[in-house]
C-alpha cells in the first residue's frame, strides 16, 4: 500500500507537466517577436512546444508561422499552419472549401483558427510572388490550389473580406505581370506578295539606259521571333521570283521583264488584343535583279540594294497570321507594300 500510494504520488506530480501549457516561454518570444528578433524567438518557440498538440492554444502555432512569414521561410510558415489546422479540426481539409456549411464550422470554430488559416493562405501567397521565377509550373499550381482552399474557407466564414482580396488579387497580378515579361521563341512560314515603283539604270551591252520600272513578285520565307504578351521582336526574310513592267526612256515598254528579290529584314511589334491582333514597324534590306528588253529587244540587267522602312498592321485569321505592309524605300519616293500570310510552326 506504501508503494502503491508513493507511485500514485510520483504519477501526480509527473504527468501534469507531460501535458500542462506553460505560458512563459511564449510571453518572452513575443517579446523577441516586438522586438523583431525573430529568429531567436522562432527558436524558443519550436523548442518550447509541441506545435501540433491540441494541448495548446492556436496562438502558439500562430506565432510560430508569423516568425517564419516574417523571416521568409514561407514555406516553414505554410507546414505549421496546416499541421495546427490539421490537429485542431478532424473535418480538414474539406471536399468544397467555398460550401457554406464549411463557414458555418469555422465560425463555431472561433477566431483564432481564422487568423491561423489567414496566415497559411498568406505565406503560400507571398512565397508564390517571391519564388515566382524559380519555382515549377506545378508548384506555382499547387501554391495557388492550397492558397486557394483557405481563401474560399475563410471567406464563406465572413473572415475579412478585404484581406482575402488583397492576397487573391497579389497572386493574379503578379501572374499576369510575369506573363508579359516572359517571352518565348517562335518562328513561322511565310509567302507575301510585294508591289512597288522603281527606277534602275540598265546595262544592254556595252551601253546603259534607264527605265521606270513597276514590280509585282510573290516572295517564299520565314522568320524568327521572340514574343511577349506585349511586345513581338522578329526577324526574317524570303526569296522572291517576279514579273516587272519596264518602261524605258526611249518610249519602250517591256511588259515581261522579270525581277528576283532577296530581302530581310527586322521589326518590333505590340500586340494590340489576345487575338493576335497588333501593330508594329519594320526595316527592310532589299536586293534587286531586273531583266527587261529594249527597243532593239536587248535584254538589258540592272541590279541594286536598298532599304524600306514599313508600318506594319497584323491580324490573326484562325491559325494564320495576316501582315498587311505599307512603307516606302530610302531615297526612292515610290511607295512600297506587301501583303504576307505566315504560319507559325513552333
Amino acid at each position: 500500500m506504501v508503494l502503491r500510494g508513493a507511485a500514485l504520488i510520483l504519477l501526480s506530480c509527473l504527468l501534469p507537466s507531460a501535458w500542462a501549457y506553460d505560458p512563459a516561454p511564449l510571453k518572452k518570444a513575443m517579446d523577441l517577436y516586438n522586438a523583431k528578433k525573430y529568429q531567436q524567438a522562432a527558436e524558443l518557440v519550436e523548442k518550447s512546444y509541441d506545435l501540433k498538440s491540441q494541448d495548446i492554444p492556436l496562438k502558439v502555432p500562430h506565432l510560430a508561422a508569423l516568425l517564419n512569414l516574417r523571416m521568409q521561410k514561407y514555406q516553414r510558415s505554410a507546414d505549421i499552419v496546416d499541421k495546427a489546422v490539421r490537429s485542431h479540426l478532424s473535418w480538414w481539409p474539406p471536399a468544397e472549401p467555398a460550401s457554406p456549411d464549411v463557414g458555418e464550422k469555422l465560425k463555431f470554430d472561433g477566431r483564432a483558427i481564422q487568423q491561423l488559416m489567414f496566415t497559411g493562405a498568406e505565406s503560400r501567397a507571398m512565397r508564390f510572388t517571391a519564388e515566382y521565377d524559380i519555382l515549377s509550373a506545378a508548384e506555382r499550381e499547387q501554391l495557388k490550389k492550397d492558397a486557394t482552399v483557405y481563401i474560399e474557407a475563410l471567406t464563406q466564414a465572413g473572415f475579412e473580406p478585404e484581406k482575402l482580396g488583397k492576397l487573391s488579387a497579389r497572386m493574379q497580378e503578379h501572374e499576369e505581370q510575369a506573363a508579359k515579361d516572359t517571352y518565348k521563341l517562335g518562328a513561322s512560314v511565310a509567302v507575301s506578295y510585294w508591289t512597288w515603283e522603281d527606277r534602275m539604270l540598265f546595262s544592254v551591252g556595252t551601253s546603259a539606259e534607264s527605265a521606270h520600272i513597276e514590280v509585282f513578285t510573290p516572295c517564299v520565307g520565314g522568320s524568327v521571333d521572340y514574343t511577349s504578351s506585349v511586345y513581338q521582336f522578329l526577324g526574317g526574310g524570303c526569296i522572291g521570283m517576279g514579273k516587272v513592267g519596264a518602261r524605258f526612256d526611249s518610249g519602250t515598254y517591256d511588259s515581261a521583264g522579270q525581277v528576283t528579290v532577296v530581302e530581310a529584314y527586322g521589326g518590333i511589334m505590340r500586340n494590340l488584343s489576345d487575338e493576335g491582333s497588333a501593330v508594329g514597324a519594320e526595316a527592310h534590306a532589299l536586293n534587286r535583279s531586273f531583266s527587261a528588253k529594249n527597243a532593239t529587244g536587248q535584254k538589258g540587267k540592272a541590279e541594286d540594294q536598298g532599304f524600306a522602312i514599313m508600318a506594319v498592321g497584323r491580324f490573326q485569321i484562325w491559325k494564320f497570321e495576316l501582315k498587311l505592309k505599307g512603307g516606302a524605300m530610302i531615297a526612292n519616293p515610290s511607295g512600297l507594300w506587301a501583303m504576307e500570310l505566315s504560319l507559325p510552326v513552333y
